[in-house]
């Protein structure tokens, strides 16, 4: 939902409460401020929905689908600059030195997207869930919700990559002048972003699924489960990283 939206739904809510105070009749009364409440509450949890997606960079107006299966990033959520974020041609087409070009950088983009999404979910703490405000703790949640679409689209797009690479596109890291430039084999690389990607979807359905816990134990185990993923995402993302030859570094390198 975007600001119009909220707008108009804060002057419904203007105008309900005037119809309200110009209501005569208990019954009345009551039913105008019943709808009053509704109206009220709504345009609060959208309000809490269009913030959460605004400070997580993401498009307020919805979910936006990129050609290719990969995500939009907004501002400070999106990959580094200088990273492409155009859609990934394959390698094939008759093997030319351009497309390979563009499949490198494609794959080096979503590299990059990869370490975004874990350094994200490795900021969250869902055992300090309890001490948030209301306002917060439904921010938190709306944020668990989107790092699921998020690795969701990542790995639908690292399938397709799997998929171009297994065409024998080639990654070459750099090297000094002069030296022998051993090539990575792309499918290696793509192999070890899928291994990080599978690791980060399954931490975030833990996140998510620590919202709708019924006790104290099953957040504990779930907390527990979604840490080991975040973890477990950082080896592989570490290798692929290092078969792109741009320089990214893992947190805890």
């Amino acid at each position: 939902m975007d600001s119009p939206a909220l707008i108009a739904l804060y002057l419904i809510t203007g105008v309900a409460f005037i119809g309200a105070l110009n209501t005569r009749g208990r019954g009345r009364v009551l039913l105008a401020a019943l709808l009053v409440l509704a109206c009220l509450l709504t345009a609060l949890w959208q309000t809490t929905l269009w913030r959460a997606r605004l400070a997580a960079g993401l498009p307020t107006g919805g979910v936006v689908e990129v050609s290719g299966g990969g995500e939009a990033p907004g501002p400070g959520r999106g990959a580094p600059a200088g990273i492409p974020a155009s859609p990934l041609p394959g390698p094939g087409a008759g093997g030319s030195g351009d497309l390979r070009e563009d499949f490198a950088a494609g794959v080096t983009g979503l590299v990059a997207r990869a370490l975004v999404l874990r350094a994200d979910l490795a900021a969250e703490d869902p055992a300090r869930a309890r001490a948030l405000s209301d306002s917060a703790y439904r921010a938190f949640e709306a944020r668990a919700g989107e790092y699921v679409l998020r690795s969701r689209r990542l790995r639908e797009r690292a399938a397709t990559l799997a998929s171009a690479a297994a065409a024998g596109t080639a990654i070459r890291s750099p090297a000094p002048a002069g030296a022998d430039l051993s090539p990575v084999s792309s499918e290696e690389v793509v192999e070890s972003l899928n291994e990080a990607l599978q690791s980060l979807v399954v931490a975030a359905r833990d996140l998510r699924a620590f919202f709708r816990a019924t006790g104290r134990e099953e957040e504990q185990r779930l907390g527990a489960s979604f840490r080991r993923g975040v973890e477990a995402a950082a080896a592989p993302l570490r290798r692929a990283a290092a078969g792109t030859g741009a320089g990214f570094s893992v947190p805890g390198d």
